[in-house]
Order: structure tokens, then C-alpha cells, then sequence
């Protein structure tokens, strides 16, 4: 698992982990069952608090992205990736759905998707 944070960013440090570990499980880049860094580790590698890992791995725990095994640490939930697609694909559908009620072409759209996996 490789985390970022931007340290200028107004976003704090608690948000961003949480969204950069949210994506990678919903993208499937982490699968469900894997097991994910220590609180310790995370914190010592990206030189944050560890109440600020902790915070973050606890908020993905409340919405359950993972859980937390005692004495064998957090995992990602299983089936959260195929969730997660399927809740992302609904979403897109909505959205294109909205541009073709706003008068948008299928041009236009096809052309935006194509932008982006490209």
C-alpha cells in the first residue's frame, strides 16, 4: 500500500488518509482480507502522529472498509471492492443521465470517458 500526503494541502492529514486507503480498496488495489500497515508504521513512514492514523482507520472501521482482528491487526473488508464498483458505477450512470437532461451529446460525453481511461 503506497500513501501520499501533501502536507501544504488544506485538506488535513486525517481526511487524506482515509481517502487515499478508501480508493485503493474500492479500486481494488487493496483486496479484501489483505491486511494493512500498523498504525506505527504508517505514521513512522509518512512522519505523521499516530493519532492521526489512528483516526483515519478508525473512521474506515466505522464505515466498514476494514476491521480490526486483536493481536493480528486491520484488515479490508471482503467484498468492499465489488461494492464499492457497483456503487461507482451507479453513480456515473446518474451523472450521465443528468448531462443528457442538460442537452449534453453522447459525443461529448463518450468524448469526457474516453479522456479519462485514456
Amino acid at each position: 500500500m503506497r500513501l501520499i500526503v501533501l502536507r501544504k494541502s488544506e485538506v488535513p492529514l486525517t481526511q487524506q488518509l482515509y481517502d487515499e486507503i478508501k480508493a485503493q480498496i474500492l479500486s481494488g488495489e487493496i483486496r479484501g482480507g489483505e491486511c494493512l500497515p500498523s498504525i506505527r508504521k504508517v505514521a513512522k513512514e509518512l512522519t505523521v502522529s499516530v493519532i492521526t492514523v489512528k483516526n483515519a482507520y478508525q473512521r474506515l472501521e466505522d464505515e466498514g472498509y476494514i476491521y480490526t482482528r486483536q493481536g493480528s491487526g486491520c484488515f479490508v473488508s471482503e467484498n468492499l471492492a465489488v461494492n464499492g464498483r457497483i456503487d461507482a458505477l451507479k453513480k456515473a450512470k446518474e451523472s450521465i443521465k443528468y448531462c443528457k437532461k442538460c442537452g449534453c451529446e453522447r459525443e461529448e460525453i463518450l468524448s469526457l470517458i474516453n479522456e479519462i481511461f485514456d
